[in-house]
């Protein structure tokens, strides 16, 4: 399939997440009906590095679990998260950390999930997904490609047509930019509108999940954690920056900011629960560090990515400052992300929450263009917006899922003179 004509592919999403399920049934010896059982199991792929990956999946019912993996289709490995000498025993999601890869190398996997009974006793034979594959970070490809979606806000009609239009680009990465659901109200809705959907498109491509203003709250928002796993941050000092990360595929550095509640932490929405400010704040710092990371600093392109918009050209809007209302864009993501990005020569930063495709070209005091993603509206908003590079051209395409096009946008490599970096 041509890059051009993905938005134009039949739409299976319905077929295809049915497709899974009938696989995973099919492959799965099963010993007698229980309730883990209920639930499909689609694992999908998160904080991608060169030696390591973390594969997460929904149980839907109490059960224990592993990863098998290896070079081949033959696995022969395992994988599991221990915790105090304890493997992990829970009734909705469960993940495991593959360590000790090798950078650009093509591995498989699936997961096995084990159901338990109530007095912590296995209730049935090892339950199999289908075997996927995945290859690890490599800094020295010659090529990259990445699709952003955003603002799904769990809707159903979305999640299918993307079910069969992001698998079908094959991305390297997956950018889910956040408000993925109307707020974290339960497991049984984040298994419906998070973990299935992204068990089709993200089982091979892994996801770079930031979060929303949306998935910052709701009753049930301190388990979110336990499906969306934080990155491991190199300084256990900054072990708080969950959802923060900086790597190189290619010619392309990523890198991830969260932006938090749309409001000051002090409205009375929040109970006193949030702390964004002091957050952001602390993001400042890690930015700062990791720009001047050699294999970030030395990559051709620059990508950072949020969900609230760092830039708005009317600055009387709400900046997410204020106690009422709700933000269109992040004034102190501005103040203090903003110059970090431009001085180290970022040529894009991707954003959501407008809910419509959106440009904001780059001046010589902001460097970088601010790309805003679609929307909840299936006939008109939702997007995708596609990426490829090579060390010479990054091309960015933005287009509605109805098969409208925003436009095509070009970007040339970083100006490495004037950052004083050596290009590698």
């Amino acid at each position: 399939m041509k890059r051009r004509d993905f938005f134009t592919a039949v739409p299976l999403g319905a077929l295809a997440l049915a497709q899974v399920k009938n696989a995973a049934a099919q492959e799965a010896p099963l010993a007698e009906k229980t309730a883990v059982q209920q639930v499909p199991f689609l694992p999908f792929l998160q904080n991608p590095g060169t030696d390591s990956m973390t594969v997460a999946w929904a149980v839907g019912g109490r059960a224990t679990g592993y990863v098998e993996y290896g070079e081949t289709a033959e696995l022969g490995k395992q994988a599991f998260n221990t915790l105090a000498g304890l493997k992990p025993l829970d009734d909705t999601f469960l993940f495991a950390r593959i360590t000790g890869l090798k950078s650009g190398t093509t591995y498989y996997y699936r997961a096995v999930t084990i159901p338990y009974k109530d007095d912590n006793k296995p209730a049935g034979e090892p339950v199999c997904s289908p075997i996927h594959s995945f290859r690890t970070v490599d800094p020295r490809a010659s090529r990259m490609s990445f699709a952003m979606i955003n603002d799904t806000h769990e809707n159903q009609a979305i999640l299918k047509e993307l079910t069969a239009k992001l698998p079908a680009l094959k991305p390297d990465y997956i950018i889910w930019n956040g408000d993925i659901l109307n707020d974290v109200h339960s497991a049984e809705r984040t298994i419906a509108s998070l973990a299935l959907p992204a068990g089709v498109f993200s089982a091979e491509s892994p996801l770079l999940y930031l979060p929303g203003n949306h998935d910052c709250v709701g009753p049930w928002v301190h388990n979110l954690s336990r499906l969306m796993v934080p990155w491991e941050q190199e300084n256990p000092q900054e072990r708080a920056l969950s959802y923060n990360f900086a790597f190189r595929q290619g010619p392309v550095a990523l890198v991830g900011l969260d932006t938090g509640a749309s409001s000051a932490d002090a409205a009375p929405a929040w109970g006193g629960l949030i702390a964004h400010e002091p957050y952001r704040a602390k993001q400042a710092e890690w930015l700062a560090k990791v720009l001047k990371r050699p294999d970030i600093a030395s990559a051709p392109f620059l990508v950072a990515i949020c969900h609230i918009p760092l830039f708005e050209p009317d600055q009387t809007l709400n900046g997410g400052d204020t106690t009422d209302d709700w933000a269109r864009f992040s004034r102190q993501g501005l103040t203090l992300w903003g110059p970090l990005l431009h001085k180290a020569g970022a040529q894009i930063v991707l954003s959501a929450h407008r809910h419509a495709l959106r440009r904001e070209a780059g001046t010589p005091q902001r460097c970088w263009d601010q790309i805003i993603g679609g929307g909840r509206d299936l006939d008109k908003d939702a997007a995708i917006v596609f990426g490829e590079a090579t060390t010479d051209k990054l091309t960015l395409t933005m287009r509605q899922l109805n098969g409208t096009e925003y436009g095509v946008f070009e970007y040339k490599p970083r100006n490495f003179k004037r950052n004083g970096i050596r290009r590698v």
